[in-house]
Order: structure tokens, then sequence, then C-alpha cells
């Protein structure tokens, strides 16, 4: 050691340490000193800002994209909800379930999630079963489609 100076502790990479405290050097590095530290204390406190006027910019491009797609889209998927519903509650007749075992079936169905707690014993009903599982994967389709269009239009409107 020249001068009587401390020999500096390493360098902090993009880890999480404990037990650590940050002190950001005039080169953009950081030192360890005492505390919690995480990658994001070693940046610059300009891009701390930069990075997150993005990701807030981002998510909430996203979400307002993704709102107005669910509220253009609302009819469809209103309709397809009521058609799993409608077509669950014939099964449920059919069945001799209550409403709610019957509401509960067709999304369970629907979502193709499929407990087998409650399942339908009848040939009809397993047609019907399979028709609403094709209701469920396009609804959730149309779903999908409208989160990555949201995604998309918001990295373009980041960029």
């Amino acid at each position: 050691m020249q001068g009587g100076s401390k020999r500096k502790k390493p360098l902090l990479s993009l880890t999480s340490l404990t037990g650590c405290r940050v002190a950001t050097r005039s080169n953009n590095t950081c030192q360890v000193l005492q505390g919690t530290v995480s990658a994001w204390s070693c940046l610059p406190s300009e891009q701390r800002k930069g990075i997150a006027l993005m990701i807030n910019g981002l998510t909430l491009t996203f979400l307002k994209q993704f709102g107005l797609g669910l509220f253009l889209t609302f009819p469809l998927l209103l309709s397809l909800a009521a058609l799993i519903t409608l077509l669950g509650q014939a099964v449920g007749i059919k069945e001799g379930w209550s409403r709610f075992d019957s509401f509960y079936w067709s999304f369970i169905t629907a979502t193709t999630v499929g407990y087998g707690d409650i399942r339908p014993t009848r040939h009809g009903s397993r047609i019907f079963a399979v028709m609403i599982a094709f209701l469920g994967h396009v609804l959730s389709g149309i779903i999908i489609a409208v989160a990555v269009n949201a995604a998309t239009l918001a990295l373009k409107t980041t960029r």
C-alpha cells in the first residue's frame, strides 16, 4: 500500500451482496463499503433515471394499448364467454349438475385445465366439452393476440 491508503475491495458486478454499502466513484464504478448493494446501485443516476423512464413508459404504453385492445374486443370476448357458459349449463342439465358446478366445469374445460373432479359421462355432453375447449382456445388466443399487439406497439413507441 502506498501513502497509507487502504486497499480497495473488488468492484461489484451484476450480483447482489448482503452486508455491503456502495459508494460511486467518479469513473462510474462502485466500491463496496457496507449495507446491501445491487447492480442497479452501481449505475450512474442519469442511467438509472433513463432506464426507469423507459421501463415506466414501456409499461404504461403496454397497459394503455392492452386496455384499448380488450375494450375493442370486449363484445367478442363476452360473446365467447357467454357461449361457453350456455354450453356448460346445457351439459349440466344433461348430467344433473348444479348451476355452479356446470359453470365451474365449463370454464375449467375452456381453459383446458380439466381437474377431472366433474366430468361428463354421456356422449352428447362430451361433444359439447370438445366445443367448449375449442371456444376456450379461441378466447385465450384473442387475449394473447391483444397482449402481443400491445407489447409490439409499446416497444415501437419507446425506441
